[in-house]
């Protein structure tokens, strides 16, 4: 029983993005407020024994924590002893503009994704613009997402960059879906767990740097999709 909804809310968004994923929850905080480096830190090094592909952090924190660090440190690791690969891990990027400061997780730039939200043109809000750049941009504006029916006074929708990190969270997943689909057994299928592989992936949707993802250029929704977009040398050579 949770007081606020906003993990109900972003789990919501990843299964629409992927319906087909399998959910794995862990609590890090009572709120959006609270979270302790020490529970982030366990629940990431819970998820790494479930062998989880994705790890989906819409949530911030102000405070360093060394556990925390390691924890990072460690799922970004293509040679966890866990599951002989890097754990891919999103992260959202602080909601309060020029004020942010540094935070974290999104502060451990080289093994986390760090997603930013746009409106609906694709241009970053003043909200989004912080001390820490997004690796990522995605629409994030008023997105529909169901929370706890026990909560009343729930928003039907949700804005800002925790939505975007979600929704990037589907997209990856899909992604190794249908990389998985394509390639089968491909040796080289681990590189798509680390940030500069599933980077080639969304940079495949950018028309420049720094700018908002076009998911037509990889996915359709077409009865019969161009599987051969997901040739893993389309990506990797």
């Amino acid at each position: 029983m949770v007081s606020d909804p906003h993990g109900t809310q972003m789990t919501s968004l990843v299964e629409k993005v992927n319906p087909h994923c399998r959910l794995y929850i862990a609590r890090v905080g009572k709120g959006r407020n609270d979270i302790k480096g020490h529970h982030a830190a366990k629940a990431i090094a819970w998820a790494l024994k479930q062998e989880v592909d994705v790890i989906s952090m819409s949530w911030t924190t102000t405070k360093e924590h060394e556990g925390l660090k390691n924890a990072v440190r460690q799922a970004a690791n293509p040679a966890n002893p866990a599951n002989g690969r890097a754990t891919l891990m999103f992260c959202s990027t602080a909601d309060e503009g020029a004020f942010s400061g540094t935070i974290y997780p999104a502060h451990y730039k080289d093994h986390v994704i760090r997603v930013s939200g746009t409106d609906d043109w694709g241009y970053q809000t003043s909200q989004s613009k912080g001390d820490s750049p997004a690796d990522v941009l995605i629409p994030g504006e008023k997105a529909q997402a169901g929370g706890p029916g026990y909560i009343g006074n729930i928003q039907d929708t949700v804005s800002g960059s925790s939505v975007a990190t979600a929704l990037a969270v589907g997209l990856a997943s899909l992604a190794l879906q249908l990389l998985r689909a394509r390639n089968g057994n491909n040796s080289r299928m681990n590189e798509f767990y680390t940030k500069l592989g599933m980077m080639k992936v969304f940079n495949k949707m950018r028309e420049e740097e720094n700018s908002v993802l076009k998911l037509n250029k990889l996915f359709s929704i077409a009865e019969n999709p161009n599987m051969a977009l997901w040739d893993i040398e389309k990506f990797l050579d």
